[in-house]
């Protein structure tokens, strides 16, 4: 077995996280999973990963615990990921996996280190268009609100709906 010789004197510590500048972003649930929080309380953890430009594959952890404020988040979450929230009433993290939505990321603190945060997912609406509807065949403009990766587009009307702080508090894990 080979070893390395390790210089302790040479050693000097780099943190080159930063934090993203606050902001919407296009995520992807890379990873989903039922828990148990520190407090033994049942909640759903997921991790995302930026989709597109300049912070593209940057990982963000989200986590929803079961109480009041779930219905909400997690309808925003459905919404926001391609889903109808009207057709769905069996909710497991699992279902999430591969999705792509649009979150808004704030700044915080964990342990006394700047962190990013996924503050709320946004609900996405389609607006009316003024032109006239083609036929399905001559149809031929993109809707970004049909894919699943919104990637770098500007959505046409956003409706946000902000989240409890309560929701989320990485101390109450």
């Amino acid at each position: 077995m080979s070893s390395y010789s390790f210089n302790p004197s040479k050693f000097k510590e780099e943190n080159t996280f930063k934090p993203i500048p606050v902001g919407d972003y296009s995520l992807k649930c890379i990873e989903a999973e039922e828990t148990m929080s520190k407090k033994n309380i049942e909640m759903f953890k997921f991790k995302f990963e930026i989709i597109g430009g300049k912070y593209a594959k940057r990982t963000l952890f989200y986590y929803v615990v079961i109480n009041q404020y779930t219905n909400r988040t997690i309808g925003n979450m459905l919404a926001s990921c391609g889903f109808d929230p009207n057709d769905i009433s069996n909710v497991t993290p699992k279902m999430f996996l591969g999705k792509i939505g649009l979150a808004h990321i704030q700044h915080d603190t964990f342990k006394g280190k700047p962190t990013n945060k996924i503050s709320y997912f946004k609900v996405l609406k389609a607006e009316k268009s003024s032109e006239p509807e083609l036929p399905p065949e001559e149809n031929t403009t993109d809707n970004a609100l049909e894919g699943e990766n919104f990637g770098d587009v500007d959505p046409i009307d956003v409706e946000t709906i902000e989240e409890d702080p309560t929701d989320f508090n990485v101390d109450t894990f």
